[in-house]
């Protein structure tokens, strides 16, 4: 509370300001809100997150060219008062209050514009039950008088608006609550979708009243967007020119309303942007101007609900039940795509009707049918959550679809649910950060690459907001099911300084238990981190081929790696056979014993650069180089245990190591057994 109590003053002084230099009240106070929430980094970190979901199924949507069932939300409308008598001046009457939700409907589906619009799909009923079916008032009235919250005066409601609704508020995450008070300027305001918090109306810009500027509840339907989702038209733009080429990452992310800077009063011919939308309920025009959502609009509300208002979209009760036998199939999901091409079907099976005790469920994978009869006991309301498992669905473009069939169904228009996805052969990978004492400032962004591991397109998967507090020294570890191709993973650091003081240690991207690329230490402001993800080539050579568990040391791990594949033979470039006889055997053993030890190092070649035999070779010196070879800069010898030798100490029979370090940087390996 003490949150928006002190961030409220700057949003009030911003209204009051604007209150007193203009004719007109300021239309919405929706923007100054969420910029309030914004400066809280725990609240950042979770909207962009559940932004980035609710865009990337409203991209899914575009591009399977989904049609949605039309969202029903219900709501409750609390209407604060002065102790008017019913029906007069801010005691809104029942009647009044229908209309303007029945106004509400009719303009989310276009049936008041003049040129072509969007029906948004979305309606909206008073309810009248609950989440199990008992009746609920869904029109609720207080006198703000014995709230005993606090005096009325001009302010009042802003300053505690967010009390009022933790007061009065209506099970917040399944209705939509929408508060009717007495205040003049914002008109309205609604929290978006990352917040559960409502819609706020003045009384004097609620339902139609065809008197003034604002006496059509057009600030009801402006709200209800902000509610749904939408930004005004203008979000975040100063010019009429798109800052970038991505609608969907740009102003108010939709691609069908044109850039705008806003517009005011009723601007027809006039508007300060030639292609600006004045007639749309999200700009800042009269209510006689507002007609219109755009096809775009309503696909980023129905988007936006479905990830972030589940429950409202869900509560199919709240607005009566039916008489009868009534099966619903609703919440299908085929979580954890990719990687394999089994997965869980998952899906609701719930009774709106009398009560359901048997039934026959129909699920179809690309048009192929499968049934399976269901029974139990399904009250009004009560829902079973049914988990088909391990279903075969292949990979690619998979419809699936689950359809109930139950005994005297009266109503069948919500007996079926389909969905369309897109499973994938890929590797799971992993992704580790490990904190320094200084995590503010990092940053990171997963983006799908080309082979110079140049960023493509938009991020897969992006972090930031790390607070001291929580991810200081600690370990975070991100799982990624990514198809095959080239990635990079792009850090940042705010401070320079990469992860090192005085804990915190490498970012890794890891495959099982190869790692396919690392950072750690002082490594600066940025960074960036290629790998590659798909199948490894067998017959490619190797830095480092003795280092079985990607650590960059041969030790015990990669010792017990070859001892598991022990004996195996018949497998072409096989990469446990390191003497190339075709099978793993003791010479494969003792060759990595030789070497036990050893760091593998950067610019390794392991080309056979010494013709003469092993112990002639070590007692010359002198070494033949290959053509487009560079100047031998140091010699050293290791013995079977991986211990660093002089040459005077090789005596006897056994396996032993050069390791040839040339002027251009490069090393060359040499291992032979001698006797």
């Amino acid at each position: 509370m003490i949150f928006f109590r002190t961030t409220f003053l700057v949003f009030l002084f911003s209204f009051f300001s604007n209150i007193s230099f203009s004719q007109e009240p300021t239309r919405c106070g929706t923007d100054e809100i969420l910029e309030q929430q914004l400066q809280d980094p725990i609240f950042k970190r979770s909207y962009f997150k559940f932004q980035k979901k609710a865009k990337e199924l409203e991209e899914n949507k575009r591009a399977t060219n989904s049609v949605d069932p039309p969202i029903t939300i219900p709501i409750i409308v609390h209407v604060i008062h002065f102790g008017e008598p019913y029906g007069e001046d801010n005691h809104l009457s029942v009647e009044f209050i229908q209309e303007a939700i029945d106004d509400l409907n009719q303009n989310f589906a276009g049936e008041f514009s003049l040129e072509p619009t969007a029906n948004t799909q979305i309606n909206f009923c008073i309810a009248n039950a609950s989440n199990t079916g008992e009746p609920i008032e869904g029109i609720r009235y207080y006198d703000w008088d014995t709230l005993g919250i606090e005096d009325w005066d001009a302010t009042a409601f802003y300053y505690n608006h967010t009390e009022v609704s933790d007061l009065l508020g209506y099970d917040r995450n399944n209705y939509c609550n929408v508060f009717v008070a007495p205040f003049g300027s914002p008109l309205g305001f609604a929290y978006l979708p990352s917040s559960n918090y409502g819609v706020y109306v003045g009384t004097n810009a609620f339902g139609i009243t065809n008197e003034g500027s604002y006496g059509l509840n057009r600030t009801l339907v402006h709200e209800m967007g902000h509610y749904c989702g939408l930004y005004h038209t203008f979000h975040n733009t100063s010019t009429c020119t798109p800052s970038n080429t991505n609608c969907l990452s740009q102003g108010d992310r939709v691609c069908d309303t044109p850039i705008t800077t806003g517009n005011y009063g009723c601007p027809v011919g006039n508007e300060a942007c030639p292609d600006a939308l004045i007639e749309n309920f999200m700009d800042y025009t009269t209510d006689a101007c507002m007609e219109s959502f755009t096809q775009g609009q309503s696909l980023r509300m129905i988007s936006q609900l479905e990830t972030l208002r589940p429950g409202v979209v869900n509560n199919n009760l709240a607005c009566g039940a039916v008489g009868g036998i009534d099966a619903s199939i609703n919440g299908l999901n085929v979580p954890n795509l990719g990687c394999s091409t089994t997965k869980d079907i998952i899906f609701n099976l719930q009774s709106f009707g009398d009560t359901l005790t048997e039934a026959t469920i129909n699920y179809s994978i690309n048009g192929t049918d499968n049934f399976i009869t269901w029974s139990g006991n399904l009250g009004f309301g009560e829902s079973e959550t049914i988990t088909l498992s391990n279903i075969d669905i292949g990979y690619g473009i998979t419809d699936i679809e689950v359809n109930v069939d139950a005994l005297d169904d009266i109503y069948e228009d919500n007996n079926i649910n389909t969905i369309q996805i897109n499973n994938y052969e890929g590797t799971f990978v992993d992704i580790t950060i490990e904190f320094d004492a200084l995590p503010f400032g990092f940053s990171w962004e997963l983006f799908e690459a080309d082979t110079n591991g140049t960023p493509i397109g938009e991020p897969i998967d992006e972090g930031d907001d790390y607070q001291n507090d929580v991810y200081a020294c600690e370990t975070e570890t991100n799982t990624y099911c990514l198809e095959e191709g080239n990635y990079v993973l792009v850090l940042g650091d705010l401070f320079g300084n990469g992860m090192f003081y005085p804990c915190g240690g490498p970012v890794s991207i890891i495959e099982g238990n190869d790692t396919l690329n690392t950072v750690t230490g002082n490594w600066g402001p940025d960074e960036n981190l290629p790998f590659y993800v798909g199948p490894p080539d067998p017959c490619s050579p190797s830095d480092c081929p003795w280092d079985l568990n990607g650590d960059n040391i041969v030790g015990a791990g990669d010792i017990i790696i070859i001892l598991s594949y022990f004996g195996r033979e018949g497998f072409e470039c096989d990469p446990y056979d390191f003497d190339g006889d075709g099978v793993v055997g003791v010479t494969d053993i003792l060759e990595m014993m030789s070497i036990f030890g050893l760091q593998c190092e950067t610019g390794m070649v392991l080309e056979d650069v010494i013709p003469e035999t092993v112990k002639s070779l070590l007692k010359n010196k002198d070494i033949q180089l290959p053509e487009n070879q560079n100047t031998v800069e140091s010699i050293e010898y290791y013995n079977i245990y991986g211990a660093k030798i002089n040459i005077n100490e090789i005596t006897s029979s056994g396996i032993y190591i050069i390791k040839t370090k040339y002027t251009n940087g490069n090393y060359q390996i040499k291992k032979e057994f001698f006797n």
